[in-house]
């Protein structure tokens, strides 16, 4: 009778857990979309992070947006370096801190690792790039693009 009590109540805490949490659940039905091209992700797939972020492997988006990206071990943690000629970028894994042209910046939610992957914000790459972030929560597409261009 325990048993039955305790299934009865996981069963409506899945019911009543919120939809951004089921969608984190489930990485591989997030899209991200650069301009008006879908990307492709062949093996690690874009996220939905525990602070409701979307979360990309970085090196996909950022060599799309014309950046070349070098990283190194330190440790558990990455440091990335990305660059596109006219904007320099550093940041590690787990710090909500980075350094964009020599300014400190602070990131709403922190670089991380998973499936050995470096994950990046997307929306600190679409900043970083001049571009505007949009999320289409229906289809759970990440969006960005240039202002003044319609998602």
């Amino acid at each position: 009778m325990r048993i039955r009590g305790i299934s009865g109540l996981l069963a409506i805490a899945l019911l009543l857990t919120p939809s951004s949490t089921i969608a984190a659940a489930t990485p591989h039905d997030v899209k991200v979309q650069v301009q008006d091209k879908l990307v492709e992700f062949p093996d690690a797939q874009p996220f939905i992070d525990p602070q409701d972020r979307v979360q990309v492997p970085v090196r996909f988006v950022s060599e799309m947006l014309g950046y070349q990206v070098d990283w190194t071990e330190e440790g558990s943690a990455f440091a990335l370096k990305m660059s596109n000629g006219a904007t320099e970028v550093s940041l590690r894994t787990g710090s909500r801190h980075a350094a964009v042209d020599g300014e400190k910046v602070q990131l709403d939610t922190s670089p991380t690792v998973k499936e050995q992957r470096v994950y990046v914000p997307l929306r600190f790459i679409s900043e970083i790039s001049g571009l505007i972030a949009k999320w289409d929560g229906s289809n759970k597409l990440a969006i960005i693009h240039e202002e003044g261009i319609p998602a």
